[in-house]
């Protein structure tokens, strides 16, 4: 009687946690991966939203679902996302490189894709790939994307 005891108690000290708490961060993750993969940008939206209520400094999370916005075209939240990803991991060059590249992206939909819509942002994503470059200048897709605005803003730099 008391194994049964035993055992019942540890199933509960085991299980009950689960039930009542949900998924865990990772299963979150997990989960978030699965519909950015497929393409699901709300319910992967949602997913690393959840993934942050439990670990509120993944830098991963904020910056996949910045992705997740970025292709929703909702720039603002994107960049809100690589910024708080780049609180976490300053030296990553790749999170300066998409934030300036969503910039870009946001100063020409502001501008009807005609002109620059808001002078800032061109200047923030220049400075974002600069950054980028300066943590790792060896990275050609860096260089292209900083041709590219370079060549677009400044034409006869770039």
């Amino acid at each position: 009687m008391k194994s049964r005891f035993f055992i019942l108690m540890i199933l509960l000290i085991i299980v009950f946690p689960v039930i009542v708490m949900g998924q865990t961060a990772a299963e979150w993750f997990t989960s978030a991966e699965r519909n950015y993969n497929n393409g699901n940008w709300d319910r992967a939206i949602s997913d690393y939203s959840q993934v942050l209520r439990l670990e509120t400094n993944n830098p991963f999370a904020y910056y996949n679902r910045g992705v997740a916005y970025s292709q929703k075209g909702d720039h603002d939240h994107a960049i809100a996302d690589y910024s708080q990803a780049i609180l976490y991991e300053p030296n990553v060059a790749q999170l300066y490189a998409t934030r300036g590249w969503t910039y870009y992206l946001r100063a020409w939909q502001k501008g009807g894709n005609q002109r620059i819509g808001d002078p800032a942002d061109a200047e923030r994503a220049e400075a974002d790939l600069l950054k980028a470059l300066q943590l790792d200048p060896e990275s050609r897709y860096i260089r292209e994307r900083l041709s590219t605005i370079l060549n677009r803003w400044h034409p006869a730099v770039g």
